[in-house]
């Protein structure tokens, strides 16, 4: 089965464009403290430019005009626009394997230019950081990472918060163009891929290779209904109320009432004052949380597999359909590291983590209420299914 022409990556933070993949850095540390720092010249300089052609053209009679200031003006003005036009971007080159980092004003101007002849395999990798404020709750920060292998050691190609996508989009584009193995290690099983393979849909691959199918093993205590039909497989995963959405509200009324007696008691505000303030702010405190237990609680999920596409109806996700001649991959995320820290996201509610069916298109995620033995399950069903669709008629 020949393998399709891969989408162009124009939706991305990284553009296709030919044999080059490109990106300019909108967001960097870097940046965004270079454009800080300029942003407050080019303020005082234009404040000052605006003033002086108004004195010149004598719009306020009482205003002198000043050379001197204007001067001073207009090199504010030009130093804080300069800062602010300084960029940053990355080319990868696929026919002369390089990968170029250059800095410019608006476009290139400085290059630092490396050699990419002996690059290996790029993989995917996951970090998890855990952020508390002072005041406020706790959450998990997953950072996931494109590397490329280049002469024995680990090049940084670029770097994605909470969002696996764009990552595995990433390397995949390097792959394609540097013809280098494909290894995402932040799913379970890891996907391991040759770059030829990179658009081949998971029944196919198995039917290539000759792989041994999963063979699904129901748990004992298993709470997927499962339903055949002639056209093919329904799975519908019930509500399974993984969490309490009154605890969030009971902590955000004893947040209410402190702060209620705080602004009466010892700041000697009004009651009329002090009550809706006190509620509001409790509520807004605790608002995410709320939100996310409702989330956990009302959590319930269909799959309908066809010869023709896997559709996942979620009422967390939404609702996606993907052809099967476009489903790659069907792997396990797992978010159990760092949960306890996640205290206002809903995964901190997943007993395991969720499935991914993924596709160049996007992906579609389930499973979020159910352990592992009912992940392992189900997943090993899918994929014995999706198989068995893949043959031909």
């Amino acid at each position: 089965m020949p393998i399709a022409k891969p989408p162009a990556m124009s939706r991305h933070v990284w553009k296709s464009q030919g044999r080059t993949l490109s990106r300019t850095y909108q967001r960097t540390d870097l940046l965004q403290g270079i454009h800080l720092a300029a942003s407050l010249p080019l303020f005082v300089g234009t404040l000052t430019l605006v003033v002086q052609v108004m004195a010149r053209l004598e719009v306020i009679p009482s205003m002198e005009f000043s050379l001197s200031w204007a001067l001073f003006g207009g090199a504010c003005f030009l130093s804080g626009l300069v800062g602010m036009l300084v960029q940053r971007g990355r080319v990868l080159d696929g026919d002369t394997r390089t990968l170029t980092d250059w800095w410019g004003l608006a476009r290139p101007m400085l290059r630092d230019v490396l050699s990419l002849a002996k690059a290996g395999a790029v993989e995917i990798t996951r970090e998890s950081k855990v952020h508390k404020g002072r005041h406020g709750p706790r959450l998990v920060e997953d950072v996931y990472e494109v590397h490329l292998r280049v002469s024995n050691r680990s090049l940084l190609v670029d770097r994605f918060l909470d969002d696996p996508e764009e990552a595995r989009w990433t390397a995949e584009g390097v792959s394609r163009l540097l013809g280098s193995d494909f290894r995402d290690k932040t799913v379970s099983p890891p996907v391991l891929k040759k770059s030829r393979e990179l658009d081949e849909s998971l029944g196919q691959r198995y039917l290539r290779t000759g792989r041994l199918v999963p063979k699904p093993r129901r748990p004992s205590a298993c709470r997927l209904r499962c339903l055949e039909s002639p056209e093919g497989l329904e799975v519908r995963i019930p509500r399974a109320n993984l969490a309490n959405p009154w605890k969030p509200v009971g902590s955000a009324l004893g947040m209410a009432l402190f702060l209620l007696l705080l602004l009466v008691f010892v700041w000697q505000e009004s009651w009329g004052f002090s009550v809706p303030t006190a509620l509001v702010v409790g509520g807004l405190m605790e608002a995410r949380a709320t939100w996310s237990s409702w989330q956990a609680r009302r959590l319930t999920e269909t799959l309908r597999l066809t010869r023709q596409a896997l559709r996942v109806e979620s009422t967390l996700y939404g609702n996606h359909e993907i052809p099967l001649r476009e489903l790659e991959d069907l792997v396990l995320r797992d978010v159990r590291g760092d949960k306890a820290q996640r205290e206002v996201q809903i995964e901190r509610f997943f007993p395991v983590g969720v499935l991914c069916a993924r596709s160049d298109r996007g992906q579609a995620c389930f499973g979020g209420a159910l352990g592992l033995e009912e992940l392992h399950y189900l997943q090993a069903l899918l994929v014995e299914r999706i198989v068995e669709l893949s043959r031909p008629v």
